[in-house]
């Protein structure tokens, strides 16, 4: 989507090489941060996860939902579609939704100190 205030632009600008991913590493070392804990909230996020392709992210969810019985995401839902919508349903993930703010934050440095004091009023709500 290339946002001009993504904080990952000079690496997701530039079309990647899908990673070896070791799935086996990452199982071992959730299993030992999860320990006894099972349903800990372990969210994919960063990015855009959705632009991953089905069959990794499928993965991402079934090895998170053996070790852990749930899931999150975080994701803008611009490529959501209903194989995403099946997935989530069946390994057990919530879903988080990303909304741009007004303008005057999402638009101009997002978040900087002279933004930040600003009154804004977004559908009824005012922030300040």
């Amino acid at each position: 989507m290339r946002c001009a205030y993504c904080f990952a632009r000079t690496h997701t600008h530039v079309p990647q090489k899908i990673p070896n991913i070791n799935f086996s590493k990452i199982e071992e070392q959730l299993r030992k941060l999860i320990g006894n804990n099972k349903g800990r909230e372990v969210c994919l996020h960063g990015g855009e996860p959705l632009a991953l392709p089905k069959y990794l992210l499928e993965a991402f969810f079934k090895m998170l939902y053996e070790v852990n019985g749930r899931s999150a995401i975080q994701t803008n839902l611009y490529n959501l579609d209903d194989d995403h919508i099946r997935m989530f349903k069946r390994y057990n993930v919530s879903i988080g939704a990303s909304i741009d703010g007004p303008p005057e934050l999402t638009y101009s440095g997002a978040f900087q100190k002279s933004q930040r004091s600003r009154k804004y009023t977004l559908k009824g709500f005012t922030r300040t």
